[in-house]
């Protein structure tokens, strides 16, 4: 199977207990217009990246993650830093005592965007399809098996006690099978979901436009009308927020956040996020298969700079490519400070010394992150290797490192506050493991990892792991956490939507003033 690369720059997780989900959360687009303001009841909202396709077997990124969310919806879904899981499709779930079984009762009275009624075989088709996802399958890896005893019942098998899976349902879109295996390849233009907003249109590169589902169990939207515009350059976006030509965005820049404050007419909510930063692919190709280069690459680095040039001053310093906030912690994983002499050391020591007898770097990035390429690159220079920047479009990235064709890749990834996602990225059979790499230890240890129950015994297992990636064999550089600023205008009234927040605000959770 071809792999994809999910950019999926915002999903979070706290602690989940494995407990019975027991709350509810009742139900408390768009015009042809370039305007925000000539249209009241229609939101548009501003991404940096095109949408490819929308069908879940084959979202690779934040843009596609976030409309999916509108158009689909989800058994569960676990509020940002919540211990209990909210029902959605599912009207009730209980779980066995030995955490292996979830039983999940449907709702009866969810409709889907074509007026099919949703069942049990749409609910075992979509885990499935979530199963065998290029880029969402490495949120599966509990799941064992599933089976429908009913119309309305569906049943989850896991392999092991998951703490971490009901954050993981969050990912898992429910659609209906028959308007799936209809559509064949044409889904992800055409897509059918249950969720708040349906698909009006779509034209790549500019906007895809949507409508409230007026059928929508658990009511329809305040707001009727969403724009999505594809934006790629951030200076506009900045630009389109103040004249009132877009409401919200996520891919702002950090460099323009006071203007926007200033200005009187957007609100900039800065929050910690879970994407992350880093440096990869160097172990594959000599003489940087060398593990002594690579650990000076990552003494030369300066994160702080990093922090100060592309986001200004507003990412934090991380040792993993993990949240700081992440799922069983990571306390304990040696970091690399910013010691160029110490990289000069360990250069000398390879054979290299000043960088002399390495042949030039290519560093490939996107454009969103390409400011820290540029900071690398001097790092670098610096202690005697030379370097270029090739930035490519998102989706062409995703292709190189699909292939295997990168030589220094800086890449953003936020796979959710859970390690097991992105440590599956540096297992040898890992759909997601861009890097090649391999090694028998971490394979044991992730497989031992993600069937532990004890959350102490599992927080020294990804310890141990972290260490040998980052550390021992050095095949993987964190740089930083990425903060994320949610720039909203006054026009809009957010309540209390950021709480729920792992990726884009939803429209459903938004009103006008």
């Amino acid at each position: 199977m071809k792999k994809k690369l999910s950019l999926l720059l915002a999903l979070c997780l706290l602690a989940v207990p494995l407990t019975a989900c027991q709350s509810n959360d009742p139900g408390t687009s768009q015009s042809d217009s370039d305007t925000a303001q000539s249209d009241s009841d229609t939101l548009v909202i501003a991404t940096a990246f095109d949408i490819a396709s929308l069908d879940p077997g084959h979202i690779a990124s934040s843009a596609e993650l976030n409309v999916g969310s509108y158009i689909y919806d989800t058994l569960t879904w676990l509020p940002l830093g919540a211990e209990e899981s909210l029902m959605r499709i599912a009207e009730s779930c209980t779980v066995s005592d030995d955490g292996l079984t979830y039983t999940f009762t449907l709702r009866d009275d969810v409709l889907f965007h074509d007026g099919s009624a949703l069942t049990a075989d749409d609910v075992l088709y979509s885990i499935e399809l979530f199963r065998s996802s290029a880029s969402l399958a490495s949120f599966s890896y509990s799941i064992a098996g599933c089976e429908a005893p009913d119309d309305n019942t569906v049943v989850v098998t896991l392999s092991a006690p998951d703490p971490a899976f009901f954050e993981n349902l969050n990912w898992c879109f429910i659609l209906p099978k028959a308007a799936h295996e209809a559509a064949g390849g044409n889904f992800g233009t055409q897509p059918v979901g249950s969720g708040p907003y349906q698909l009006v249109s779509h034209t790549p590169g500019d906007r895809l436009v949507l409508s409230a589902f007026p059928d929508y169990y658990r009511g329809e939207a305040s707001i009727k009308n969403c724009q999505v515009k594809i934006i790629p350059d951030a200076f506009t976006i900045a630009t389109a927020l103040e004249t009132g030509e877009v409401h919200y965005s996520i891919d702002v820049s950090f460099d323009h956040i006071e203007t926007l404050k200033q200005s009187g007419k957007v609100a900039c909510e800065i929050r910690e996020g879970t994407g992350s930063i880093f440096a990869y692919g160097i172990h594959q190709n000599p003489p940087y298969d060398n593990v002594l280069v690579r650990k000076a690459i990552s003494y030369a680095i300066d994160r702080q700079m990093c922090s100060d040039v592309a986001c200004a001053g507003y990412a934090y310093l991380n040792p993993t490519p993990l949240p700081s906030f992440a799922f069983d912690g990571l306390q304990d994983v040696e970091s690399y400070s910013y010691d160029p002499e110490k990289a000069r050391e360990l250069l000398a020591e390879a054979g290299y010394p000043g960088g002399e007898g390495l042949r030039p770097l290519t560093i490939q990035t996107i454009d969103s992150i390409g400011s820290y390429a540029e900071v690398i690159q001097a790092n670098l220079a610096d202690i005697g290797i030379t370097s270029e920047i090739e930035t490519l479009e998102t989706n062409a990235f995703i292709s190189d490192a699909a292939v295997g064709n990168v030589d220094l890749a800086i890449m953003s990834a936020g796979l959710g506050g859970n390690a097991a996602p992105y440590i599956a990225m540096f297992t040898t059979d890992g759909q997601m493991n861009f890097p090649r790499y391999s090694n028998a230890r971490v394979d044991e240890l992730y497989a031992e990892a993600v069937a532990e129950p004890d959350s102490t015994r599992r927080q020294e297992l990804y310890n141990e792991i972290f260490n040998i990636i980052i550390d021992e064999d050095a095949v993987v550089s964190p740089i930083l956490g990425r903060s994320m600023c949610h720039a909203v205008s006054n026009e809009v009234e957010i309540g209390n939507a950021l709480d729920n927040a792992y990726l884009m605000l939803n429209p459903y959770d938004l009103s006008f003033q």
